[in-house]
């Protein structure tokens, strides 16, 4: 027994059925050797984490290892990442917030400068009601607005196949051997 492993466990995961790995990688490049050596490392080190065996064994069994995933499930990064890190779900929680914040106060901003104008300007206000210096208000809130948005969609899918597709048109064709 090893770190709470029975040696029958270790055994059954070696002799797991995993032909979709296998088959996947054929090629005897760099780097299609790398990622095959960089998978028998995490096989040999994941059986050794605890009740990782007993649920490798219940997939296999099912015949999950059996079937490709599709590229939507693969590339998900809310389901491989988001949903496994609490950290990056703060993240994109405080984007949320600084979208919303940034809006809150452009809308708070233009109402302010719109009631002055109808019962004029206190003096407090004055400076920060001027165009100028509403403009650059604006404009920073802007910036955080939609770089809170752009980060807040890195962490979702995009890459759907409508974008797969383009960018498979811009590889020149003779790079194909079989066209």
């Amino acid at each position: 027994k090893e770190q709470g492993i029975d040696a029958s466990d270790t055994e059954k995961v070696k002799k797991l059925r995993l032909r979709t790995r296998r088959n996947a990688y054929c090629l005897p490049s760099p780097t299609e050797r790398s990622g095959s050596k960089m998978e028998q490392f995490w096989d040999a080190t994941l059986a050794r984490c605890p009740n990782r065996v007993k649920h490798l064994i219940r997939l296999d069994e099912s015949g999950a290892l059996l079937e490709t995933p599709s590229r939507e499930i693969v590339l998900n990064r809310k389901t491989q990442i988001l949903d496994n890190c609490k950290d990056l779900r703060d993240v994109v929680r405080n984007c949320g917030k600084a979208k919303r914040a940034s809006k809150f106060l452009a809308i708070s901003l233009s109402i302010a400068k719109f009631v002055s104008l109808k019962l004029g300007q206190p003096s407090l206000m004055r400076p920060l009601l001027k165009m100028s210096s509403m403009s650059y208000t604006f404009a920073i809130l802007f910036m955080v607005s939609k770089l809170a948005d752009k980060l807040e969609k890195e962490y979702f899918f995009k890459y759907t196949d409508d974008y797969r597709r383009r960018d498979m048109k811009k590889i020149p064709e003779k790079i194909w051997i079989d066209r």
